[in-house]
């Protein structure tokens, strides 16, 4: 999960606070389809041991928002109740569902029109997952804007079967970390195809800086979104950074600290950390060197492209192309006082003599030592 997907969960969270029963559904089944919403084409079909691994620490991550041990929590696989059902009992369902009503949707008319193709599968897929409302028969349904759609045949789904609709809250979409505008003004959504994200299990300092680094505008939809600030607190923040009261690197320190806080159970400790090696990289602290900088050992004669590519896990072509994104941080060597560009001889030289720091991106050191 990044934090995008952990917004409906922290509202689910927040009915937990109030003493509701939570019912928390992990798709095991459907994802054997792939949810088509806001999709060109369909997504590629996951064999059974795929949708298990990337399914077994799911509720380990939402045992980082939600108390799972609670005994007012259940937990639930859907295909617990799909994988059981026969053609005898979904005809009843599918005879008084119109067809016409679910080519409907706008994300499928625009697959249409643009020459593509909807699978028998994916038109199913709402109906699918409308069905464990069926079988749960909950109040209350939480979820993400984009499952809007869904969610309507969750309530009609339901009352087809003689019960009670459900009402369902939708979360607004996360803005991703680059404040990325799409070609309708909109700031780009938080994904990992878009590798605009942060995983709620990054390590606490990686997490710390990674919310300093959005832009301004995206920090005020996250203090919305992710933190329990009240609308009228929100605003006479925004005033004073506005003002000038306050600046806008504290604000976004607040934001920092609570967010790393909230997925690492509010451990202190573990926020101060978080914070003092921000503050040692890039704060009033900020050293040259880290304390924490990662030392590696390098053979004599190796080349520096290849040790690099082994210590970070990043492709020879991948590093290349660092080397002139400024977007990425780019990767430097300290030379006397200050980093400065790496260049390509220096990339492809070997490692000889004195150490050597490196580093890639804004926030990865490496100390290169050679071994004769």
């Amino acid at each position: 999960m990044h934090l995008g997907h952990a917004v409906p969960i922290l509202m689910l969270r927040r009915f937990q606070q109030m003493g509701c029963k939570i019912q928390f559904v992990v798709g095991d089944f459907t994802a054997r389809i792939g949810d088509p919403t806001g999709r060109m084409t369909a997504r590629p079909i996951l064999t059974e041991e795929q949708i298990q691994e990337n399914m077994k620490s799911y509720f380990e991550q939402a045992g980082l928002i939600l108390d799972l041990r609670n005994p007012g929590v259940e937990t639930y696989y859907n295909s617990e109740w799909l994988s059981k059902m026969t053609m005898r009992e979904w005809l009843p369902l599918l005879q008084r569902i119109s067809a016409s009503q679910v080519f409907q949707r706008e994300d499928f008319q625009r697959r249409l029109k643009g020459g593509g193709s909807i699978s028998m599968a994916e038109l199913m897929y709402a109906l699918f997952m409308a069905y464990d409302s069926v079988v749960l028969k909950p109040d209350v349904e939480v979820g993400g804007i984009d499952q809007f759609l869904n969610l309507y045949w969750c309530r009609e789904m339901m009352r087809l079967e003689g019960l009670k609709s459900e009402i369902f809250v939708v979360t607004n979409l996360l803005a991703g970390t680059s404040g990325g505008i799409d070609s309708e003004g909109r700031i780009v959504k938080m994904s990992k195809s878009l590798r605009n994200y942060i995983s709620i299990k990054e390590e606490p300092s990686e997490m710390y800086g990674k919310v300093m680094s959005i832009p301004d505008e995206v920090m005020w939809i996250w203090f919305r979104e992710l933190t329990e600030i009240s609308s009228s607190e929100l605003k006479e923040l925004k005033s004073r950074v506005q003002s000038g009261d306050v600046h806008p690197m504290e604000a976004k320190r607040m934001l920092a600290r609570v967010i790393v806080g909230t997925f690492n159970h509010y451990d202190k400790g573990i926020i101060s950390e978080a914070e003092r090696r921000f503050n040692q990289k890039f704060g009033k602290q900020k050293q040259l060197v880290p304390g924490d900088i990662e030392t590696v050992t390098a053979p004599s004669g190796s080349k520096l492209i290849d040790v690099l590519s082994e210590a970070t896990g990043e492709s020879k072509s991948s590093l290349r192309r660092m080397l002139t994104s400024s977007e990425k941080g780019g990767i430097r060597i300290l030379r006397g006082d200050n980093y400065s560009p790496l260049t390509m001889d220096d990339l492809n030289s070997q490692i000889t003599g004195d150490e050597i720091i490196i580093r890639v991106g804004k926030r990865r050191y490496y100390k290169i030592n050679h071994n004769s």
